[in-house]
Formats: structure tokens, sequence, C-alpha cells
């Protein structure tokens, strides 16, 4: 029998009879995309269901040998041999897995006592090669717009949000033309966007220039297509930017080119401390006996509830609200990787989580080439900037802006503030000052004219202050001579 896990787990829920005894004869379970129980742990009750059935003890298959299938097998791995019945293995002195840094290096060992591999039943590890993959740096999508108008070739671009894609499908729809993009979503993939989907389904080919979707497409899509060489990835974890790159399926001479995100320390400190809140949470999350219908209480648990999942109670007609080891397992998994990548950039303080990345696909020897090519595409924006602002600043050298103070607001100058912001942006990756929109006024002229001297501009900036009687300001550009 071949079956989705959705639907193993709908019968499971409704507890199907034929199903099960099919299940108590089984003598081989073979769970392909095997990574996909535990990424989905915290949203999709389904894998949860799965895994309570299927792995744990007493199980519904205890006759069946199980083999497990995943480009990506490591944090699952970890988990069957600490929560599952899948490995009983004692946990003597030298039989666990100790894993280490390599001194002076990005890399991590993990180093396995013979008499550990022993204790297991059978492993077979296919090592993964990703020399085929040219690296590249990015910081904002935006900054990929120029490589994408001069290219020939179709380009994947992974999302985290719907707002993200559908605000990049405009941008390069209304730059390039209609049909430039398409945006497919786990809401439009069997709505509006059905058709492109089916045909990454079933041509395993995109029609369209640039294909932007979510990660609702890293498992069970491959791309065949000889135009794709392009792909640009989001801010995730190893196993996952693994599956991304892995949608494209190449030939043995062929090469893709990755483009990876820069992700601040404050950024990566950010997703440390989510990981950190989910954990804590799930202190609250206790196993309880509820009156319902399971399938539809799983439907209606609320986001708040990623580590509980509903299954039928096995001696009366209540239901048992179970606590997700999975889903607490793949929230620690990617709270040691933002951790380890925090301590990277005491060293590298720019790319580390690039670094940390190349590291984990074998691939750090190209760290240098993608540095020197990072440089070259900063010179580039900084001139583009030069030349961006530099018209701005041109426009009001003969119309110095008089701006009223209207019901205690100005509206001229802010609007000024903000085009001169939306410069500064696009270099700097942050606002010229965080709270003058706030303010709804403008910023000091030093800060205006700290930037157009960092960028060698023969300009100058004046604020005359507000007049007592007409209350009105005075901004003023200058050409310095």
């Amino acid at each position: 029998m071949i079956i989705s896990y959705q639907k193993a787990a709908l019968k499971l829920l409704t507890g199907d009879n034929r199903f099960m005894d099919f299940l108590s004869r089984v003598r081989y379970a073979v769970f392909d995309e095997a990574h996909y129980l535990i990424d989905d742990s915290l949203f999709n009750k389904g894998v949860n269901i799965v895994a309570n059935s299927l792995l744990s003890v007493p199980c519904c298959i205890p006759n069946a040998t199980k083999i497990f299938m995943s480009s990506t097998m490591e944090e699952l791995f970890v988990y069957l041999q600490k929560w599952s019945n899948c490995y009983q293995i004692k946990e003597k002195e030298g039989y666990i897995p100790q894993i280490v840094e390599k001194p002076n290096t990005n890399q991590i060992i993990l180093n396995i006592n013979p008499n550990y591999m022993s204790a297991l039943n059978s492993i077979l590890v296919i090592p993964t090669d990703y020399s085929y993959i040219n690296p590249f740096i990015y910081n904002e999508y935006a900054d990929l717009m120029p490589k994408i108008a001069e290219s020939t070739d179709k380009w994947l671009i992974f999302v985290n949000t719907i707002a993200q894609g559908e605000e990049l499908k405009a941008m390069l729809n209304s730059r390039y033309g209609e049909n430039t993009a398409v945006f497919i979503h786990a809401a439009n993939k069997y709505k509006e966007a059905s058709e492109f989907y089916e045909e990454l389904l079933t041509q395993e080919k995109v029609s369209v220039k640039v294909l932007i979707a979510t990660t609702v497409i890293y498992n069970g899509v491959n791309i065949k297509d000889s135009e794709l060489k392009n792909i640009v990835l989001l801010v995730a974890t190893i196993p996952v930017i693994k599956q991304l790159i892995g949608r494209k399926r190449t030939t043995e001479s062929e090469t893709l080119n990755v483009y990876f995100p820069i992700s601040s320390q404050s950024d990566i400190k950010k997703r440390f401390r989510n990981c950190l809140e989910k954990l804590y949470s799930s202190l609250h999350e206790r196993s309880s006996n509820i009156p319902g219908i399971a399938a539809v209480l799983n439907q209606l648990l609320p986001d708040n509830s990623s580590f509980t999942y509903v299954i039928p109670a096995q001696f009366n007609n209540n239901l048992v609200s179970c606590f997700s080891t999975l889903a607490w397992s793949k929230v620690h998994f990617d709270a040691m990787f933002y951790l380890y990548t925090l301590r990277h950039y005491q060293n590298v303080p720019d790319t580390a989580y690039v670094s940390v990345l190349l590291d984990g696909l074998n691939i750090s020897d190209k760290i240098d080439s993608v540095m020197e090519n990072y440089r070259n595409s900063q010179k580039d924006a900084q001139q583009r900037t030069k030349e961006t602002l530099q018209a701005l600043l041109e426009r009001y050298i003969d119309n110095p802006i008089i701006d009223r103070c209207i019901n205690g607001e100005y509206k001229r100058i802010p609007d000024f503030t903000a085009e001169f912001n939306k410069i500064y942006k696009e270099l700097k990756r942050e606002n010229l000052d965080s709270q003058w929109k706030n303010r709804k006024r403008t910023v000091s002229a030093a800060k205006f004219n700290g930037f157009i001297m960092e960028l060698g501009l023969p300009y100058c900036i004046e604020i005359e202050s507000k007049d007592s009687v007409t209350e009105t300001k005075k901004l003023i550009v200058i050409r310095r001579t």
C-alpha cells in the first residue's frame, strides 16, 4: 500500500478497522521523505499522530522493519534514538555519539564509537556532494533585480511569508512584464496557482522566468528544467537549506547558482530567542483527557498549542491531549543551530550565517570567492546609491522646501526625509533614524550630512528652525564647491 502521511493520520484517528488490521500484518514500512515528520511537526498535527501510532510504544506496526529515507535525516535520526521504539540502545559509556567542534574551524565533528554503530540495526549513508553549487550572497531581494533583468535563465526564489511573496511578484511583473513571475504558496497551490503547481508536479518544469514560492514546495517537488539555473534561499537551518537546494535536479555536468541571504547577528539572536520562548511555552502543555472528535479538535487547536495534538483514548470514549516530542525536538534543534551560528559572529561578523551554511554543505573552500563577489556587488550598490541620492539632492538645489505647520504636523519635509531614508536603507539595511516616522518630523541636518559625506557627494543640508510667527520650517540643499 502507498499512502500519504496525511491520509494515514486520518485513518489512524478514525480507527479505520481495515487499515489497522493491515498495519498489524505489515512486514516492511517505508517512510519516504522521513524528515517531513519532524520538519512539519510544529504546525501539522497529522505527522504527530503518525509518529505516535507507528514509532512509539506500543506500536501499530509491531512486526514491521522500518525503513526511513531522506537526504536530511540528521535531526530525525537523533529523535528516533531518543524517543522512538526503533532503536533500543543502552546508554553505556562510549556508545553515545560525541559532538565536538574542530579547533580553529567552523566544523562540527560527530564521533561515533564502532560499538555504538553495531548496536543499530542498519544505516546506509550516501554522501552528499554540493560542489556543483556556485554560491553568492545577497542582502535584499531588491538587490537581485538587475541580475534577474540581465539573465536569460530561470529563477526559483524562496520567501518566508505570503506578503513577502506577493510584494516580490508585483515588483517583478511591474518592472519586467505581467507574466514574468508566479507565486505559489499553501493557500493558492490548488486554486489560482494550480496550473503552475500541477506543471511542477507532472512536467517537472517552470514555464515562467521567475517562480516564487514558500517552503510549501520543499517536499515532493522535483524540477528537471535545464533553464532553471538560479535558486535564491531564505534564512533557515541547514536541513531546510539542503531541501530547498534539492528541488532542482541537476545532471552530472550542470552547475547551479545559489544565492545565500545575509543574516545579521540581531536577526539570528531574535530567532534563537523565539525558539527559547517556544520551549518555555511547552512547559505549560500537558496531556489530559477531553471529550470531542479528534479530527475536528486537531483542526481547531490554536497556534499556541504547537506542542499538543489529540488522539482517541484506548479505554473510553474520551480523547487524549498529547505532548509532541517531535515538535519539541524540532525547536530544540533549531535553537542549537542558531546558538552555534551566533558564536561565529565573533570571527566573521558580516557573513557568519553564510559561512556556517557553506561549511554545513562541505563547500567552505568557496567562501573566499563568495566574499570577493559580495564586496564587488557592494561597491556597485554604493555607486547606484550615490547616483540616486545625487538626483534627489539636485531636485532641491533651487527649490528649498518651505513647510508650514498644520495641526501640529509638517508634511513636505517628512516626505523628503522618507525619500532620503529609502535610499539610506537600501545601502545600510536600517533606517536613518528609527524615530523620525513616529514623531512625524525630520531628523537633524547632521544625520543627513553624515551620510552625504560618507558617499563623497558635494552637498550639504541646512534646516532652519520653526519661525515663531508663521510656524514654518525651511530645508535647503546646498552644493559645496
